[in-house]
């Protein structure tokens, strides 16, 4: 399973990388006894009952964060987290940033921290990672990590620790309230696809090369595989070994199961990429979250995790999430790559941003997502990536490299340049 979790940073459903061992899934419960043990689910995002039903998005933020937040004067909070906004007690927020001129967030951080009166910390985090916190988080974790932003969290809890054990963090707001535009927008893709298909390939195929689009018309689900994978199985087959290559040949296992999983999701594109997220993805971040988090000694709560505001989310219709910004918005985004227009053209969490529009300053709710932002594709170029490079022999140093490439989209493609330029260097 090793080759899935290097194409989507996780082993979904039940499986591990460990044979016979087996994942609790979210919404259920496991009951046992001396005799026998009980499996039920008590709650599926697909089957919402009446008492999911709930009056306003707004009362049940405060009500999530009233479970999360007994006691504020002992929790803190992360960037994204939420603030209670009648509690003459805040938390203090804590921001991790890397020095550069692109990827510092910091100005942001301290406008909102100042705009809702909350006491701020800047943590200093290093561009590079250390090979130190990786291998602590991988014997922690029990396997290789998953998330690019995996060291860089773990550090910030462990600044968090020194004087705090509770923390409120955002994750689940993107995969609730659709924040990855780029992979929401397929719907659009897949229609601006078939438009262009119609036409004669003289036209159509320089159309199709202009705005980014494939050559040949795939299914709805490789057309959602191919925007939501980290490492094409492409990519993987001429990093791999000969005897690697041959079980990545046999993709075909997990590739089922996810198509499976992401067509029982709904009866529409955007209701199958959504919960996809929900049920798939979702659980993978949280746990990344909670193990990054727990290593440091520090607790993290999710509020927009909340069962009751997915439900909620869930019902919610397409508009409300990710909206164009004006008429002629959409005319202009078809003659455009999907990288040119989303969040230039539309707006992603439209709900959250509506939400918090007067809570927050307007530079902060108007602006581009932009995650954790971590300059990986420097570092796996510099001289801060050789103690990577440099624990043993060529074989593991290519294990080692197919690691860091799972890091980023944009590390991935710079490593994978310096592994080529590295190759004919020690050509013999």
């Amino acid at each position: 399973m090793d080759y899935q979790a290097l194409s989507y940073r996780a082993v979904f459903g039940e499986r591990t990388l460990f044979a016979d061992i087996r994942k609790r899934q979210r919404g259920t419960r496991l009951k046992i006894t001396a005799q026998s043990h009980e499996h039920s689910r008590w709650w599926d995002p697909v089957h919402l009952d009446e008492s999911d039903n709930c009056s306003s998005l707004e009362t049940l933020i405060g009500s999530a964060l009233n479970i999360c937040c007994p006691t504020l004067p002992s929790l803190r909070c992360f960037p994204e987290g939420s603030i209670p906004r009648h509690s003459s007690q805040k938390p203090t927020r804590f921001t991790g940033i890397v020095c550069n001129d692109v990827y510092d967030e910091s100005p942001y951080a301290v406008e909102v921290a100042k705009s809702i009166k909350l006491s701020h910390v800047l943590v200093q985090l290093p561009g590079a990672m250390s090979l130190d916190v990786v291998k602590r988080l991988t014997a922690l974790r029990g396997h290789p990590i998953d998330m690019h932003n995996e060291a860089a969290m773990y550090l910030l809890a462990r600044a968090v620790s020194h004087s705090h054990k509770v923390l409120l963090t955002g994750e689940g707001a993107d995969e609730i309230f659709l924040g990855y535009s780029r992979i929401f927008r397929l719907p659009f893709d897949l229609h601006r696809l078939a438009l262009l298909a119609a036409l004669p390939d003289v036209i159509g195929g320089p159309a199709r090369r202009y705005v980014g689009l494939p050559k040949f018309k795939p299914s709805e689900f490789e057309f959602f595989l191919a925007r939501y994978t980290y490492f094409p199985q492409a990519e993987k087959l001429v990093l791999a070994t000969s005897a690697w290559r041959k079980e990545i040949v046999h993709d075909a296992g997990p590739i089922d199961l996810m198509n499976n999983a992401y067509h029982s999701g709904g009866a529409t594109p955007v209701e199958r990429i959504r919960l996809f997220f929900v049920r798939r993805h979702l659980p993978a971040l949280l746990e990344m979250v909670d193990n990054t988090t727990m290593a440091a000694g520090v607790e993290s709560r999710v509020p927009f995790a909340d069962h009751r505001i997915v439900a909620l989310a869930l019902r919610m219709s397409f508009s409300e999430y990710l909206r164009w910004k004006h008429a002629f918005a959409p005319f202009q985004a078809a003659c455009a790559p999907i990288e040119k227009f989303s969040e230039a053209l539309d707006v992603s969490k439209a709900a959250l941003r509506g939400f918090y529009r007067d809570r927050l300053p307007p530079s902060v709710i108007r602006r581009k997502k932009l995650g954790f932002p971590l300059p990986l594709g420097k570092w796996a170029t510099d001289q801060s990536s050789e103690p990577f490079r440099d624990l043993s022999s060529k074989a593991l140093r290519r294990s080692l490299i197919i690691s860091m490439l799972t890091l980023s989209g944009d590390g991935m493609r710079v490593a994978l340049k310096w592994r080529t330029i590295h190759s004919e260097n020690n050509s013999g």
